[in-house]
């Protein structure tokens, strides 16, 4: 009834692939979608009183005499929907039956693929396991057995075949398809791991993703045989052996560390101090190929070493330790996959790691660029997408393709993959050329029903980057914070536009132009950079908190052994990587299980850091002192006799603020030495490659100082008093702020300096930094088509049971259909 043309539904049975099934169509919901799963574009022109198949690139919307129209399998219902989209009117198959009928087929239909200058296009159902041919003319169908639930339907143009893979035995099917479109012989290929989805890789290869491997396997599209696999996450924890030397992952002496880019041996410290991924001179303990702590074991294979960095093999050689510190040196399978322990458990990279969790299944989605140079790979797993350079076979770390600033920052936060804000589950690519350049992008929807860009490449050059919300030729001076915030014992202190009395503060809580030329900004005290351009991507909407002594962040209530009564060690994570140095407190936060009444739950023990490596801890003898008992004991030493098991620690800064932000992270220059835990920021330079000058990267602050013990003229203090009070200037790469120092009022009315309160915190929101380019188009984006001959793009929205057109050009929603 919605269409030109009504046809009746034939049923017909044909022999295929192994016995044929036939099915009626009944159905009766008045529902054009039920629960659309994937959809297939198709182009017909008008012949006579019927429609025949067309190219698409003939569907321009130009001529009344083509339409456009997609085929949607709608899952457990079992059934088709048809719907003409150059007229936005879904096809009622069945005039006969009272409301809205779609086709219906039976079982659970996922997948379909429209053959290009076909009439047929083929679904796939799950249950049972069939293929679906459908004649899009007379839209009569047939059902073939198959036999296995295959995942996802590829057609594969250079052998006019579908591919269907079998996750559960590493297995494709190939399906080769008569002339007249009926399937014909198939065959099956083994081509190892969970094969999940297929995608064209060019130059005669197909790309195969994974449910479980984290790896993409490249196939020979005529004999189907492995021509390599090429990993989706960093090489040294991909499970491949990427350098051929018979080694893999942990078991390869050139890997550091699981997120290491490269096998093989990389540059020594000495060229980049800050680089994690770089060989020493001299082997530290955990790579030199000797049994350093006596205990038999070597390197990776003993529970002390964390990684190659790792210079003390220590970690299980401690007092009262019974048992190695570790799940991957504890004689057990934690993770329940039949493997126990390094080197067994190829997910644990040492005996010292801390988790025999793997990383997470894949389910690897794959599309390829129209240059065919670059594959971007959705890993649900991680909710990333990853980046693989089709020419050199190899993972792409997208830190090393943006500028310095966000280029470094992307580094330490080990930010190898692209990440959106929700986790993306589809896309495509598209090339678009303009009088001045040719543009490769890629267009990404995620859970949350957004669209994304991403500027793949331009004129050639890689970018791999997520497209920002302003144009080049729009104001992009749209960084700005929010009014700050004064938490003290998590409760805020309320007030109006001049900071309170007895904390450090950033000044009158004002918004105020410095700048009238350039309309520049100071924001309740907070400045962002002037070079803007360049810094924009590193400016990202977050929270800053400036914590004063706060612990610093992933070294807070972790657990550790005390070995001696003035040392302890760590097992499982780099106090290094999150920036402990000398001199900072070590706080021990209760010891469970104790009788010693020093260390109970509600009493915070602190001690002086004399000496920090990458999982020990020495302490000042005789520093200890108690948090908020005035007037107590010194304590001299931690009794081992005290931990039976481990002791509960934190680390923080002392008489310093932290500086964090909930997405840029704590900012240091700190790393692992053989003699320990080193801010380097003295070696960095501006003219060395990759390192940026040391000011950037920064995450402590002292308050500002009051430099006389007399009485104060004001409080609380907002702005330099010469010979009084001395603020300090605090910048890093994302924003400056002037921290100025606290005081207070006594019984007399006077006012003079105080200390700050220990996690104090000052919290405020930086937002639209740098925006992504997205619009909101589905509840849930289930499968997304590119109409080539067009700038228009069809998303299928799961939740929201329809079609949602979309306009590229204008970037913007066009149509929610159905």
């Amino acid at each position: 009834m919605n269409s030109k043309h009504i046809y009746p539904i034939v049923v017909l049975c044909l022999v295929g692939l192994q016995a044929l099934s036939c099915s009626d169509a009944v159905t009766s919901t008045s529902l054009s979608l039920s629960s659309p799963q994937a959809l297939a574009l198709v182009c017909q022109v008008e012949d006579g009183a019927d429609w025949s198949p067309a190219p698409l690139d003939e569907c321009d919307g130009e001529s009344d005499s083509h339409r456009l129209m997609a085929f949607v399998t709608n899952g457990p219902s079992g059934d088709i929907s048809i719907m003409n989209l150059s007229t936005a009117r879904a096809i009622d198959t069945d005039p006969m039956v009272p409301g809205f009928t779609r086709l219906f087929v039976g079982g659970n239909l996922t997948d379909i693929v429209a053959v290009p200058g076909s009439t047929f296009v083929y679904a796939l159902n799950s249950a049972p396991a069939q293929l679906v041919s459908l004649n899009t003319g007379d839209l009569t169908f047939h059902t073939f057995d198959l036999p296995f639930a295959g995942s996802t339907l590829f057609y594969d143009h250079a052998s006019a075949s579908l591919l269907v893979p079998w996750p559960g035995a590493g297995t494709l099917l190939r399906i080769t398809l008569g002339e007249d479109g009926t399937p014909g012989e198939t065959k099956a290929f083994f081509v190892e791991g969970s094969p999940v989805h297929i995608a064209d890789g060019g130059m005669g290869r197909l790309l195969i993703g994974h449910a479980t491997q984290q790896h993409i396997t490249v196939l020979d599209r005529d004999t189907m045989s492995i021509i390599t696999h090429v990993g989706i996450v960093p090489p040294c924890q991909d499970g491949l052996d990427n350098d051929d030397d018979g080694y893999i992952d942990g078991m390869d002496s050139g890997c550091v560390d699981p997120l290491d880019f490269s096998e093989t041996e990389g540059a020594t410290c000495a060229d980049n101090p800050l680089d994690r991924y770089c060989a020493e001179a001299q082997p530290r303990a955990c790579g030199n190929g000797e049994d350093d702590d006596g205990d038999g074991l070597v390197d990776l294979m003993d529970p002390g070493c964390l990684d190659r960095r790792d210079n003390t093999e220590d970690t299980d050689n401690q007092a009262g330790a019974d048992t190695p510190p570790t799940l991957c040196s504890n004689g057990v399978d934690d993770d329940g996959d039949g493997l126990a322990d390094f080197p067994d458990d190829p997910d644990c990279f040492s005996a010292g790691s801390a988790s025999e969790k793997p990383v997470p299944a894949a389910m690897a989605h794959i599309a390829v660029s129209p240059d065919f140079r670059w594959a971007y790979v959705v890993h649900r797993g991680l909710g990333t997408l990853s980046v693989v350079n089709l020419e050199t076979m190899s993972l792409v770390n997208v830190s090393d393709t943006d500028d310095a600033i966000h280029r470094q920052l992307r580094k330490r936060r080990d930010q190898w993959a692209l990440l959106f804000t929700g986790e993306p589950l589809s896309l495509t690519f598209r090339e678009e050329n303009d009088e001045e350049s040719t543009a490769i992008r890629a267009y990404v929807t995620d859970v949350i029903g957004q669209l994304s860009v991403v500027a793949v490449a331009i004129d050639g050059k890689p970018l791999h980057l997520i497209q920002e919300a302003l144009e080049e030729d729009e104001d992009p001076d749209m960084t700005l914070a929010g009014k700050p915030r004064l938490y003290v014992d998590d409760e805020e202190i309320q007030m109006g536009f001049s900071p309170v009395m007895g904390h450090p503060n950033m000044g009158q809580l004002l918004v105020e132009t410095v700048d009238d030329e350039s309309g520049k900004k100071s924001y309740y005290g907070i400045e962002f950079r002037e070079d803007f351009e360049q810094f924009r991507r590193a400016q990202l909407s977050e929270t800053w908190h400036l914590e004063y002594e706060g612990a610093l962040p992933g070294i807070s209530s972790i657990e550790a052994q005390v070995a001696e009564p003035d040392r302890l060690v760590i097992g499982g994570i780099n106090l290094c990587k999150f920036g402990a140095l000398t001199g900072d407190y070590l706080v021990i936060e209760g010891a469970p299980g104790t009788d010693c009444d020093l260390y109970l739950d509600d009493v915070e023990v602190n001690f002086t850091i004399s000496a920090v490596g990458r999982d020990w801890v020495e302490l000042e003898p005789g520093s200890g002192w108690k948090t908020g008992l005035t007037g107590a004991d010194p304590v001299d030493g931690l009794d081992p006799a005290c931990f039976p098991e481990h002791a509960v620690i934190s680390v923080r800064p002392v008489g310093q603020f932290v500086v964090r932000g909930s997405r840029t992270g704590y900012l240091h220059n700190v790393v692992d030495t053989p003699e320990g835990c080193e801010d380097v920021t003295t070696l960095l330079t501006a003219t060395q490659e990759g390192l940026e000058p040391s000011g950037l990267f920064v995450g402590r602050v002292t308050p500002g100082e009051i430099i006389t013990d007399q009485p104060l003229p004001v409080c609380p203090i907002t702005a330099p008093l010469d010979g009084i009070a001395k603020p300090h200037h605090f910048q890093n790469a994302i924003f400056s702020l002037t921290i100025y120092p606290a005081c207070t009022i006594d019984v007399n009315g006077q006012f003079f300096k105080t200390e700050p309160a220990r996690d104090s915190r000052w919290s405020f929101v930086v937002g639209s930094g740098f925006t992504s380019k997205v619009i909101l188009v589905a509840s849930l984006p289930s499968d997304v088509a590119l109409h080539e001959p067009t700038t228009t793009m069809y998303v299928l929205d799961l939740a929201g049971k329809s079609i949602r057109e979309i306009d590229l050009e204008e970037f913007s929603l066009v149509n929610a259909l159905f």
